[in-house]
């Protein structure tokens, strides 16, 4: 049995499909393909003394085919729109603020696509007399990409709008706060992109009788008051001239001390000095003068050292003396003579 060529052909067809539809999607890869809203309500939002805010459009995109803003997924007029909503409102009072949008546009030269937003606003009190005026632009480039495909050219658009967006709500905080600070509720104290400036509180009475009262200071201790019971008023604190204060002298404390015994060296005797007058005194010539002969100096008589014997103390209690020997007994010649009438 012969087969068609035209079979075969569709076969082919098929099986080459798949194939083919994964090599187009491989082109797309890393492309985005979601493109949020660009909103910036995670801001604090500036708060301008005026009662209503007005928004109008001046910029026309050019006819020469050069803008690309309807490429973008968000177009630079949507977003500055959606910028002046989220970060100016009215805080009161009887003004009226009008911001105007005099560019807005993404234009293409060549391979090179050029954004700018340009913003201008002006601010009015309700009777006329004051006023203020900003101007805040911004200007981001960029490259067109290799891939000339309509979803990478959207990805590009898209995020080279944010950049220009962001550049312009930087700028437009910044020409707010040097320029138009005192038509800021709060007065425009807190720091660009940061948050909110708190709104000024009502200005407190500190002059009553429950009113603080500053203590001078004096150098020495503060002097401790009771608290009042409850329900009376304090009693206000006595203030004192710090000449008035005085602080008691501490008495000098006594402590022994033992000088010690000081021997005041000798001093040998100076010989006498002879002045003698000057000029002719009618002496004899040769004559000497006299000298002054010191005296022979006196001889002392060696000295010898002999140790001193050392004397033990006196007992303090008496030794007894020690009684006499017996003495022998006489001889018989040396007896005197017995008395009459007694016979030995």
């Amino acid at each position: 049995m012969r087969r068609s060529p035209f079979r075969h052909m569709m076969l082919g067809a098929c099986l080459m499909a798949p194939f083919l539809l994964a090599g187009c999607a491989g082109g797309d890869e890393g492309v985005p393909q979601s493109f949020p809203p660009l909103r910036y309500t995670y801001l604090a939002p500036l708060s301008l003394n005026v009662g209503q805010i007005v928004t109008q459009v001046l910029y026309v995109p050019a006819a020469d085919g050069s803008s690309v803003d309807a490429m973008s997924p968000e177009s630079p007029l949507d977003a500055a729109r959606q910028l002046i909503q989220d970060r100016l409102v009215a805080g009161g009072g009887g003004g009226i603020a009008t911001v105007t949008i005099n560019s807005a546009s993404l234009t293409r030269v060549t391979d090179t696509v050029v954004g700018n937003i340009s913003i201008h606003l002006t601010v009015r009190s309700a009777d006329g007399r004051s006023s203020g005026v900003v101007d805040a632009t911004a200007t981001r480039t960029g490259t067109t990409p290799a891939d000339t495909s309509p979803d990478a050219m959207r990805a590009f658009l898209y995020q080279l709008t944010q950049q220009l967006v962001s550049a312009e709500n930087v700028e437009l905080e910044y020409q707010i706060r040097q320029r138009l600070g005192s038509w800021l509720v709060g007065g425009g104290a807190s720091a660009v992109g940061g948050p909110a400036a708190p709104i000024p509180v009502q200005a407190q009475d500190l002059g009553g009788a429950s009113a603080p009262v500053a203590m001078p200071s004096t150098g020495g201790p503060t002097p401790l008051i009771a608290p009042a019971p409850m329900g009376t008023a304090a009693p206000m604190p006595q203030l004192v001239a710090p000449s008035q204060l005085t602080t008691p002298t501490p008495a000098p404390m006594a402590m022994p001390m033992t000088m010690p015994a000081v021997s005041a060296p000798a001093v040998a005797p100076e010989p006498p000095t002879v002045e003698m007058p000057s000029g002719s005194v009618g002496l004899p010539e040769g004559n000497p003068v006299p000298q002054y002969v010191p005296p022979p100096a006196a001889t002392t008589a060696p000295v010898s050292l002999t140790p001193a014997t050392s004397t033990p103390p006196p007992s303090a209690v008496p030794m007894p003396t020690p009684a006499p020997a017996p003495a022998a007994p006489a001889s018989s010649s040396a007896l005197p003579p017995l008395p009459a009438g007694i016979t030995p």
